[in-house]
């Protein structure tokens, strides 16, 4: 029988996983072409678990403009309680579209709120124009 704790975490590691999917098909610099001109974009996924933390650990390829930016909301974002990143959530969804954003800009903050074991995220150089992006959120 699934408890109220494993629904829970079944809930929020759901939700990281849409949002991280949801990343990769908009901010991915590794696209391709299917049939019919379909645009597919590439990235990895994984879902597991460290000792007692569920995690689910995303990459993809970005494009080097892209580093600092995202670099600068996840450094605020780490910073800030649950108070605190509701209260952004709530400003960001009021204002416009952050620069940069495919979306309503409130990615990163659903991650965080979603990730109670915190999240770590690392960029890693692959040549001049790209660098390959993770974020791991532990649920």
């Amino acid at each position: 029988m699934i408890n109220e704790a494993d629904k829970k975490t079944s809930k929020n590691a759901f939700s990281v996983f849409v949002e991280q999917v949801q990343n990769v098909i908009r901010y991915s610099a590794q696209r391709g072409v299917l049939e019919q001109e379909k645009e597919v974009s590439y990235g990895i996924l994984t879902l597991g678990k460290e000792g007692s933390k569920t995690y689910i650990d995303c990459g993809n390829q970005i494009d080097v403009k892209d580093v600092e930016r995202i670099k600068k909301s996840l450094e605020k974002i780490k910073t800030l309680d649950r108070k605190e990143l509701k209260s952004l959530y709530k400003t960001i969804l009021k204002g416009e579209t952050p620069e940069g954003s495919k979306g309503a800009g409130v990615g990163f903050i659903e991650v965080a709120l979603r990730a109670k074991n915190g999240f770590d995220y690392d960029f890693v150089e692959i040549d001049t124009d790209t660098y390959f992006f993770s974020l791991k959120a532990y649920v």
